[in-house]
């Protein structure tokens, strides 16, 4: 295994204030100056800790971060002369913000132990009236440590900033052209910068808003919640799974009416495994509504162990069945994922064998007209033998129409027209 580079992971440090304070740690390190360096670091994790929040009042206008401020100024000109403040800093981090761990937190701490032994003389307290200096493996800890919890990690996000980047989320949705532009909106402004934590927050937050919660703010904003909880799906897979893992109950409370089951089947169409980390009665009551409804089957792929496997159900599924265009457009989906595409035609020729008016056969037939470029004999002839067999489509008006349509993609696909003899409803 290679050994662990101070010198690469300090080119990881976020802020460049922090990255030049910096190099005087490492290079006391460097030339044995070992109690320079300890002091000189708990300065640098210290103010790297102020700069942290302080951009994110800068650039978020982040309330708590603002709060936090405020309140060890507050605390720190008390006295003036006191050194309590640096800690209290370090509290509020560790209690409010998303960035430090438990042992992050019990690190600074053990390193505040050693810069004060390091900057006050203790000679008096030595046998041998030595000052205290820490060995060079200790210092290395204490550098990486740092580096690994604080330095080296985004910004000090706060749980309010959690519920200000919810409210921005409709307003930047707006400002983006398309969806693809509004992904890359909220990854260069917020999750790019946010610590685990903070993403597994927002997703937690989000969850509760896009596929529980039916009020108006929801139901306004239910489009960009969703997307933005794909988007931390498809960014941070692993955090999504481990949410879901460690709190099953939480993200088991869910409302399957008919706009928050749309939201889920899209996510777990992404990712499939997600829904089988729900509660089973959750998934078990998900199933049956999903199959209450032909297209919303046929769109979720997710119920079946492949989208193979999925499109196979699916086919049967249709078939001796009366169906909406909704269910045939998702049944083309699957069929192109899984190159089945003159499965889909027999499909569209089923659909329009169902034409039930005059004016059905039309609506039905305008949708079938654009694929008949795709058409070889036996399906063109599989069409004629239904509009021969339908009375609805056969003394439609406009029935010639459709056949001359057919007859003409016959031409161009085949080099010749469809002899219409074994259909004499339509010759």
């Amino acid at each position: 295994m290679q050994d662990y580079s101070l010198d690469l992971a300090s080119e990881r440090i976020k802020h460049p204030k922090t990255k030049e304070y910096f190099r005087e740690v490492m290079s006391s390190y460097a030339i044995g100056n070992y109690r320079s360096a300890v002091l000189s670091l708990y300065a640098v994790v210290i103010s790297d800790l102020v700069f942290k929040l302080k951009d994110q009042v800068e650039r978020e206008n982040d309330p708590g971060a603002l709060k936090i401020l405020q309140d060890v100024e507050t605390d720190k000109k008390r006295d003036i002369t006191s050194s309590k403040w640096e800690m209290m800093l370090v509290e509020k981090v560790f209690q409010e913000t998303k960035l430090l761990e438990l042992s992050d937190k019990a690190n600074i701490e053990y390193l505040k132990d050693h810069r004060n032994l390091s900057a006050h003389p203790n000679i008096l307290d030595t046998e041998d009236n030595v000052l205290f200096t820490p060995n060079k493996e200790t210092v290395r800890a204490h550098i990486r440590n740092m580096l690994e919890g604080v330095l080296t990690k985004n910004s000090a996000h706060t749980a309010k900033l959690v519920d200000l980047i919810i409210t921005n989320l409709p307003h930047i949705y707006d400002l983006a052209d398309d969806e693809s532009e509004y992904d890359r909106m909220i990854i260069k402004r917020y999750l790019r910068e946010m610590n685990e934590k903070a993403v597994a927050s927002l997703f937690k937050k989000l969850w509760k808003f896009t596929y529980r919660l039916d009020d108006k703010d929801c139901e306004e904003n239910r489009d960009v919640n969703a997307r933005t909880l794909q988007l931390i799906n498809r960014m941070y897979p692993h955090l999504v799974i481990k949410c879901l893992t460690e709190d099953q109950a939480y993200y088991s409370q869910v409302t399957l009416d008919k706009e928050q089951l749309s939201k889920m089947i899209d996510l777990f169409n992404q990712s499939p495994r997600l829904f089988t980390l729900l509660d089973e009665d959750v998934q078990k009551q998900m199933d049956a509504e999903i199959k209450r409804n032909t297209s919303r089957y046929i769109s979720s792929w997710f119920l079946s162990t492949s989208i193979e496997d999925h499109f196979a159900s699916a086919t049967q599924f249709l078939s001796g069945r009366n169906f909406n265009y909704y269910a045939l457009r998702y049944f083309g989906e699957l069929a192109r994922e899984v190159n089945k595409m003159d499965d889909y035609r027999m499909m569209l020729i089923k659909y329009f064998s169902y034409t039930a008016s005059y004016q059905d056969g039309y609506t039905r037939f305008n949708h079938l007209r654009r694929k008949l470029d795709d058409f070889n004999e036996s399906q063109f002839k599989e069409l004629l033998k239904v509009m021969d067999s339908n009375r609805s489509i056969y003394n439609a008006y406009g029935c010639s129409g459709m056949v001359d349509d057919i007859q003409e993609a016959a031409e161009s696909n085949l080099g010749e027209k469809i002899d219409l003899d074994p259909y004499p409803n339509l010759s």
